[in-house]
Order: structure tokens, then C-alpha cells, then sequence
């Protein structure tokens, strides 16, 4: 049990240095044998009236720990920042995201079609994002910009997006905001 209480996070925090994994939703299952663990220790514990004391408080502070998770925070609106987006699109838009892996709870939401023809293009939070998006972006008329998670190149790659074409508008959302642009006729 000790090696999946060590191994764990510190095995996800050097896959974290390529990939941004080190999340709770990763962590999740090396909380089984941890669990286990802590089931012997009070299964361990005398008189037993002790125990189920024990059992309580940690169910307590469990359920203190999830309401500050799932009530006391909010969560990134990656529903509505989806609907806003498939209710505006144009077919052949390009939606860039930020960070690459933003890619994934807007998909789960989105609802496109497939007949539109989008680009979805992720960026890595690099110095060669703005190179890369331009390229990625070429023939397309319009782009779609999502950050959340600003990195050090998102003002950049705004800044190059304002330079190409015209900011027809910013959407926000909590944690996230849409931009989007205009970037006139393209050639490939």
C-alpha cells in the first residue's frame, strides 16, 4: 500500500513535466488502496465504539472535502462555452484552444456537425504557438479562440490573432473565455 501512496503521484508529477496529468481525476484510483489501508486501521481499533467514532469523523471530513469540491467551487462552464460556439459556428470555422488538452471537455459537450468542417486546432503554451496556430489557421476565415488556463502565450497568440484580422467579440464564461476573430479572406 506504502509503494501506491509513494509511487503514484510522484510517477504522474514526471509524466506531468510532457502532459499535463497530475490531476484529481488521475490520482482517483490510487485512492483504492489507501482506503483499504485506513478500512484495517479502524477495523483494528478497540473498544469498537472507538472505531465507529474514528469511521464518523473521517466520513464527516470526506463529506466536508466533496461539498467543497462539487458546491463550493465553480466548475468551468464548458457546457455553455459548447453551446455558444455550435449555435454561432460557420462552416469551415477553426477553433483553437489555448492548451491542448482543453480539447477534451469541450468535445464532450459539443454537439457540431460533422458537415461543418472545423479545424480544431490545440496549442502547447509555447513560444511556437504563434507560428503554429498562423500556419494551422491559414485558410480560414474565421477563428475561434479558447482560453482557460492562460499561459504565457496566450497574450501573444491574441495579440497575433489581432494583428491578422478583427475581434468580432468576446464571450465569458466561468473560467472561460471565447474570442473570436475575423481574419478576412484566406489563401492556402
Amino acid at each position: 500500500v506504502l509503494v501506491f501512496v509513494l509511487v503514484t503521484p510522484l510517477g504522474e508529477l514526471a509524466v506531468s513535466l510532457w502532459w499535463p496529468v497530475f490531476l484529481e481525476r488521475t490520482l482517483v484510483w490510487s485512492g483504492v488502496p489507501l482506503c483499504l489501508a485506513m478500512s484495517a486501521g479502524v477495523m483494528w481499533i478497540r473498544p469498537k465504539v472507538v472505531g465507529v467514532v474514528v469511521l464518523v469523523g473521517v466520513l464527516v471530513l470526506a463529506g466536508l472535502g466533496l461539498r467543497s469540491y462539487y458546491v463550493l467551487n465553480p466548475k468551468e462552464a464548458w457546457d455553455q462555452v459548447a453551446a455558444y460556439i455550435d449555435r454561432n459556428v460557420h462552416r469551415g470555422d477553426a477553433i483553437v484552444f489555448s492548451e491542448s488538452f482543453l480539447e477534451i471537455p469541450f468535445a464532450y459537450y459539443d454537439r457540431a456537425p460533422a458537415s461543418a468542417s472545423l479545424r480544431e486546432v490545440g496549442l502547447q503554451g509555447t513560444a511556437e504557438d504563434v507560428p503554429f496556430l498562423l500556419e494551422q489557421t491559414r485558410t480560414r476565415r474565421r477563428v475561434w479562440l479558447i482560453v482557460s488556463h492562460a499561459v504565457p502565450s496566450t497574450e501573444a497568440v491574441i495579440a497575433a490573432l489581432g494583428a491578422e484580422g478583427q475581434l468580432l467579440g468576446v464571450a465569458q464564461f466561468t473560467d472561460v473565455d471565447v474570442y473570436l476573430y475575423d481574419l478576412g479572406p484566406r489563401s492556402g
